[in-house]
């Protein structure tokens, strides 16, 4: 008797068993969405699943949980080594079911007699917990390990990477508890040839109750002096309370690095744009160490252009060749105003008339967050066709970036005198938004605000009456109706996204021309984004993006320019704000790629502008 062997596979499987297997599977909700579809092909076929596993297992996410089961296996099995050798971006979380187990789990980690799995990592990311030193240690079996992020105690000084001779990328957020019991400055002295990228944010994490900031101390700058990364290309150093002094002179040592992010900690910090262009160029005397030539420089002395947060990149200057000196390529500014003197006021084309320096004639992107513009005098038309001119003095620039408050005194035009006192009302850059949220304000909110108004005796157009309240809401309605072309009785009263359309819709063409004035002076600029906001609301939170892409000339002396505007519509999340991009560089790159899909400790949404 003969037997005859089935021959199956997918290409014998009715349609409706795979199409069954397509919808079971690809609602997988433990599986990253971009991965669903290419794990539901997999459980259609062995052989599909083992070249599905190659990609599968390329990034994966684990709890510390699955970690301590892997390792309670002792040797481990066949399957384990298979599948966790695979793994090349490994991502460990604490969920809320095992967060209290962390510690203990770590315990059993270091007791263990070695920890075998994931040997072929590239990436390693541990900013879901605080890690001890000897924690980390359990990862040195991953000698080809390229990037490390991890959440550091700050009075364990710079981490020893001498296992990872291949690491080229650290991010380190820095947890302080209470205050330091050790000296940072006696740590011996760190060399790494290999490191290209770091990144630094020492407010990483938000202890439970009060923090005392009196307390806090810059743990980068108290042992930079001892730090050497001849390879360093990208620095960036977030919320820091350091010497700026020590950290400007690091930089300075290291002429191999050509991006930097830095921003202070505090609001009441700020420093100096003067004391910045030195370090652009490479000509600050930042060390007092007697070996320099001349005074030392002050990082945070008076200016007139102060600033809580700066970012650039930068080339070297090839017509220079004895000494190490640049020329910025792109430049980000957060520029200072609370608490700052007459002699601090910024003025934003006194600003940009700065770009005839030398170290800005190669700068391509230019991106300014002002808090203040009323200082520039004149209605908000005026203004933009001041900075239209003074962009003509950025001779490279390609894309520039303004968030500007419109304040009152910063007006669009001659209101009506109906509408003159409701400007508050219903013109603001962008709606408000409920207090300690960031719930967008509807119609029924702005109303129940107007209603709930006391009497302004220094202000006499605002409503002063019940009766004046119902005129100025009748007023706003008939505004709104006229303008979005909806009857007033079909305007929904808990729509997020009315007050928003409605001031573009009020602006546009306005601002369309502006935009066009700018593209006809500054003939190389092909991208200009504008984020209005209004004054009343957190100037770290904007849902207004408008931006332009310029193309080619139009035959009335301008150039043809695409709008491209952008604004959330209706969200209740803060994720979903829209922000401007405040760093640059590598890191920058690294960084946007992972975080854009993992919650949690994200660098990318910068910890300074919007």
């Amino acid at each position: 008797m003969s037997f005859q062997v089935s021959q199956r596979s997918v290409d014998t499987l009715p349609p409706e068993l795979i199409y069954e297997i397509f919808d079971l599977f690809g609602l997988e909700e433990d599986i990253e969405l971009s991965k669903r579809n290419i794990y539901a092909i997999s459980q259609t076929n062995r052989r599909l699943r083992q070249l599905a596993l190659h990609y599968l297992c390329r990034s994966v996410e684990l709890s510390w949980s699955d970690v301590d089961q892997l390792a309670s296996r002792k040797c481990g099995t066949d399957i384990d080594r298979t599948i966790t050798n695979k793994v090349r971006d490994l991502s460990l979380t604490c969920v809320d079911a095992d967060e209290h187990l962390v510690p203990a789990i770590l315990k059993r980690l270091r007791e263990s007699k070695g920890f075998h799995y994931f040997s072929n990592l590239s990436v390693l990311d541990l900013t879901d917990t605080c890690i001890e030193p000897e924690d980390l240690a359990n990862f040195g079996i991953s000698v080809s390990l390229q990037a490390l992020l991890v959440v550091w105690r700050m009075e364990h000084g710079f981490p020893d990477l001498a296992k990872w001779p291949q690491l080229s990328t650290l991010a380190i957020g820095i947890e302080m508890v209470g205050t330091p019991d050790r000296n940072l400055s006696l740590f011996q002295p760190v060399s790494n040839s290999n490191l290209t990228r770091l990144y630094i944010d020492e407010d990483h994490c938000e202890l439970k109750g009060e923090r005392d900031r009196s307390f806090r101390v810059g743990w980068f700058s108290k042992m930079c002096n001892k730090i050497t990364l001849p390879r360093l290309r990208s620095f960036t150093i977030h919320s820091t309370y350091g010497l700026f002094a020590q950290i400007y002179d690091f930089i300075q040592r290291h002429p191999s690095i050509l991006d930097v992010n830095i921003s202070c900690g505090s609001r009441s910090l700020w420093l100096s744009f003067e004391a910045i262009i030195k370090l652009i160029e490479g000509t600050g005397i930042w060390s007092d160490d007697g070996t320099a030539h001349g005074p030392r420089d002050d990082p945070e002395a008076r200016s007139e252009h102060p600033c809580w947060a700066f970012a650039f990149t930068r080339v070297p200057d090839t017509t220079i060749d004895h000494q190490n000196r640049y020329l910025a390529t792109s430049l980000v500014l957060e520029q200072a105003v609370d608490g700052m003197q007459d002699w601090d006021v910024i003025i934003l084309e006194d600003f940009l008339r700065l770009g005839n320096l030398r170290v800005f004639s190669k700068v391509e992107t230019l991106r300014l967050l002002f808090t203040r513009c009323e200082e520039s005098g004149g209605p908000f038309a005026t203004i933009m066709r001041m900075v239209a001119n003074e962009l003509k003095c950025w001779p490279s620039l390609r894309s520039f970036h303004l968030a500007m408050f419109l304040t009152w005194e910063v007006t669009w035009e001659d209101l009506p005198e109906s509408l003159d006192g409701l400007l508050p009302f219903f013109d603001e850059a962008m709606p408000m938004n409920e207090c300690w949220s960031e719930r967008l304000y509807t119609l029924l909110d702005l109303f129940e605000t107007l209603d709930n108004l006391p009497p302004f005796a220094n202000l006499p157009y605002y409503p002063q009456t019940r009766e004046q309240k119902c005129k100025m809401v009748h007023i706003i309605y008939t505004e709104i109706s006229k303008t979005l072309n909806i009857p007033m009785e079909k305007l929904d009263m808990e729509d997020a996204a009315i007050l928003m359309t409605f001031w573009y819709k009020r602006h546009r063409d306005k601002m369309a021309a502006l935009v066009w004035h700018i593209g006809a002076e500054c003939k190389t600029l092909e991208e200009f984004v504008w984020y209005p906001h209004a004054h009343w609301v957190d100037r770290n939170r904007m849902r207004n993006k408008w931006s332009w892409v310029f193309g080619e000339p139009d035959g009335r002396g301008g150039r043809v320019a695409e709008d491209l505007h952008e604004w959330v519509e209706r969200s209740d999340a803060p994720d979903d704000l829209t922000r401007m991009d405040t760093t640059v560089g590598e890191m920058k790159n690294f960084l946007e790629e992972r975080w854009d899909r993992k919650p949690g400790f994200n660098p990318t949404k910068a910890y300074w502008g919007p």
